[in-house]
């Protein structure tokens, strides 16, 4: 399935996978959005596929926001998991 995002009330909303096949896209897009308002609120409840390179994407932009004091958040049912991922692991 190919990604999609939409916006609503601030909030971004992905659906599909985030895969080798959409991540570069996908890193662009929220860097994009990242640098336009200094913050981004990003829902992934609708994410059914996310493989290593879209954690890897997911990682390096939350690590940007810290680093440039950008306000990102991820919200949906997976992201205490996913936050949980990103302080254990030894992601490059």
């Amino acid at each position: 399935m190919a990604l999609k995002i939409t916006e609503q009330n601030g909030t971004f909303f992905a659906e599909g996978s985030i895969n080798s096949s959409t991540a570069e896209y996908f890193k662009n897009h929220l860097q994009s959005l990242l640098n336009m308002q200094n913050s981004l609120i990003l829902n992934i409840d609708a994410v059914n596929k996310l493989d290593t390179n879209g954690l890897l994407v997911l990682y390096k932009i939350y690590k940007n926001a810290l680093i440039y004091n950008f306000d990102f958040k991820i919200t949906g049912k997976s992201s205490e998991e996913l936050f949980e991922q990103f302080n254990y692991s030894n992601l490059a």
